[in-house]
């Protein structure tokens, strides 16, 4: 049951007849992992937490520099050289007190299956694809969603992944055993909100089970261009981690 206090929060998501009191209620018994706290993550985890979400699990292993600061909001001047785990718990338990955060302060490629184990959806907010690769496996093997994002500049993709239903991220990227090596992957700090905003809306669309998810297509931005348009995808049938399920 809601307190009246969170019904008079979330007064204004509930007044859509998809959500209403009982979807505000499935929001607060759900469990997301977002994986990855840099632009993506941070807004993502704001969102979310804003929303009524009752858990977050929050995963990175770095912390905030300079560098960061130009879309990743969550954070201000005063947490730089602070772990990125620590800054983000106090930041979203001041946004929603009522939100339970879990701060994993760890290798996402390593941990990537304990991550995952006991939540309802994963965001998959990295920033290489290793940990895509690992995130993809983990969530193909439990059963569980994942909203995947990325950006690059001006640009940015959003496609949702449902094990069993939809391409997963081997589907549309398969590993060739050629993975790019790192680099600094510029940012524009609206794109990434966009993307972030894209990813949210994603996540809360599956929690509530309103609306069509992004599966089977991937959302492709041009902000340069003002140009938004989707690419269908679908299962690869001999896909060497999904074709079974």
């Amino acid at each position: 049951m809601l307190s009246a206090e969170e019904k008079q929060r979330y007064a204004r998501q509930m007044w859509l007849p998809e959500i209403g009191e009982q979807g505000q209620e499935k929001l607060a018994a759900s469990r997301v992992l977002i994986a990855g706290l840099g632009g993506l993550g941070s807004l993502s985890a704001m969102y979310l937490a804003a929303a009524g979400v009752g858990a977050l699990r929050i995963a990175d292993k770095d912390v905030v520099s300079l560098s960061d600061l130009n879309r990743q909001i969550l954070y201000t001047e005063a947490d730089l050289g602070r772990i990125k785990t620590g800054a983000a718990a106090e930041r979203l338990h001041a946004l929603n007190g009522s939100c339970r955060i879990e701060p994993f302060q760890v290798d996402i490629c390593e941990m990537a299956a304990k991550l995952i184990k006991g939540c309802d959806l994963v965001i998959d907010a990295t920033d290489n694809v290793d940990a895509r690769r690992a995130l993809n496996r983990a969530a193909v093997g439990r059963g569980i969603p994942m909203v995947h994002g990325g950006i690059d500049g001006f640009s940015g993709t959003v496609t949702v992944i449902v094990p069993g239903k939809s391409a997963c991220f081997e589907c549309l990227f398969p590993d060739r055993g050629m993975a790019p090596g790192p680099r600094d992957i510029p940012a524009l700090g609206p794109v990434v909100g966009i993307v972030a905003s894209v990813q949210s809306t994603e996540a809360l669309k599956l929690l509530l089970t309103v609306g069509t998810p992004m599966t089977d297509q991937l959302l492709m931005i041009k902000a340069d261009s003002g140009d938004f348009h989707t690419v269908r995808t679908r299962r690869n049938p001999n896909c060497a981690l999904c074709a079974s399920l």
